[in-house]
């Protein structure tokens, strides 16, 4: 099992992340269509199976995000501060 693919049973309405500075709340639904956005655009980038991407994001809704269309890239992630 993909990693990336922990979100998708959840249902669309329930809350998935909760941004720290503002309190604003993700659902799952809206979390996996920014993840199939992202992805569509790594994918556009030439990111794929086996690639690698570093991450220069800190601890935001973004980087869980980016982190997720990656690794449903079949790439791997690399985190940097």
């Amino acid at each position: 099992m993909n990693l990336a693919h922990l979100i998708d049973d959840h249902p669309p309405d329930r809350v998935a992340l909760i941004r720290a500075d503002d309190g604003r709340q993700v659902t799952y639904g809206e979390l996996r269509d920014l993840v199939e956005a992202a992805r569509a655009g790594f994918a556009r980038l030439g990111v794929g199976e086996h690639g690698r991407v570093v991450l220069a994001v800190g601890n935001e809704i973004e980087f869980v995000v980016a982190y997720l269309a990656v690794l449903g890239l079949g790439a791997a992630v690399v985190p940097i501060e």
